[in-house]
């Protein structure tokens, strides 16, 4: 699988989000730690599937992905 430049921009900001949310709380250490240890394609699909629990309404993945788009709109 290859990634565009987007989709590479996209799994940082969600590296960047999971490692911000692990540091204020430390329920969040497995899924950063899995995350840092996947390939880029898998951490491609993680994100998918996470941001389709969030869209479910899964607590968690929507707290991660509110926090994705704040580091997208705040060009972080």
């Amino acid at each position: 699988m290859e990634l565009n430049d987007e989709d590479k921009a996209e799994l940082q900001r969600v590296w960047d989000a999971l490692a911000n949310l692990f540091y204020t709380d430390p329920v969040w250490r497995l899924n950063y730690n899995n995350f840092y240890m996947m390939s880029l394609a898998d951490q491609y699909r993680w994100w998918y599937r996470a941001k389709a629990q969030a869209r479910k309404g899964a607590p968690a993945m929507q707290t991660l992905l509110a926090k994705v788009i704040e580091l997208r709109l705040t060009g972080r």
